[in-house]
């Protein structure tokens, strides 16, 4: 309920709007508040979360009014108004009440959980990679001059652009061009380490160097009479390879050169019996083999 009180007379057919809406004036305010009074009580009842058991009162002069709020829970509150154009705001400030907080479940935001991607295996950060080889290999070493032929494998390990590696070697075939020998065989095999790096790679093309250390057990025999003679002699080999690498697929066709040499037969000869030919100090190798790299 709205009550205006100062003393004049009630009787003023300009608050008809107000005796409407149910709103009993007492007094009517000065001239220059009718226009701010009237659309208070015309729309006070449309204002939202409006108290309605709340009480409003003016009171005051023509220079300001006394605003005054009762609530039905007995609270009370002032506002002294100054211009007719902030009345509305402050009887609005007083008597709407603010909307009550929700706590139904639809307030409520959920925690969303987002799945876990999937990250395909060939965008994953990768720490070592294995290979694994085979093939056939071509040999030539000297001196003097043999000639040697053989299978290869091995398996490594690539980290980053670095490859660490284990060669085996099997040379069961070999000619020597030192002379007529009655008979001869001479058999090669050896196992070996590598340590190289990837120099450049493509979307079908890898290219590898390495420096690669080998044990090798060399048996030579020949048979001029009735009587064999025959030995076998150890030597460590140092040598540098150079690998490529073509395909997309995780078999892969290799191309591998490498050469070695012996420090220990360095300037010396080195028989494996005194009737045997010379042991070579030095080779060159050409492969020619599969090798299957983890995709």
């Amino acid at each position: 309920m709205i009550s205006i009180a100062q003393p004049v007379a009630a009787a003023n057919e300009d608050w008809v709007a107000c005796e409407a809406a149910g709103i009993h004036i007492e007094h009517s305010p000065g001239a220059e508040w009718r226009t701010a009074v009237l659309d208070v009580c015309s729309e006070f009842h449309s204002m939202p979360d409006v108290d309605p058991a709340a009480t409003v009162q003016f009171s005051g002069d023509q220079q300001e009014l006394l605003l005054s709020v009762r609530l039905r829970d007995g609270r009370t509150a002032q506002r002294r108004i100054r211009s007719p154009e902030a009345l509305r705001n402050a009887v609005e400030a007083l008597v709407v009440m603010p909307p009550a907080p929700h706590s139904g479940p639809e307030d409520v935001m959920p925690y969303r959980i987002e799945p876990a991607r999937s990250v395909p295996p060939s965008a994953a950060l990768r720490t070592v990679q294995i290979e694994i080889s085979g093939g056939v290999m071509g040999r030539s070493s000297h001196s003097p001059s043999y000639v040697s032929a053989g299978a290869t494998a091995g398996a490594a390990a690539r980290w980053g652009k670095w490859l660490f590696g284990l060669n085996l070697r099997f040379e069961p075939w070999t000619r020597v061009s030192a002379g007529y020998l009655p008979r001869f065989e001479m058999s090669t095999s050896g196992v070996g380490f590598l340590v190289g790096r990837n120099v450049t790679s493509s979307s079908s093309v890898l290219f590898d160097t390495a420096v690669t250390t080998t044990l090798l057990s060399e048996a030579q025999s020949v048979q001029p009479a009735e009587q064999e003679v025959s030995g076998t002699e150890g030597d460590v080999r140092v040598g540098l390879l150079a690998r490529c690498l073509f395909g997309s697929a995780p078999l892969h066709l290799a191309v591998t050169l490498d050469g070695d040499v012996s420090p220990a037969r360095a300037g010396r000869e080195i028989r494996a019996a005194d009737a045997l030919v010379p042991l070579p100090s030095w080779s060159l190798g050409l492969g020619l083999g599969l090798t299957w790299l983890e995709p």
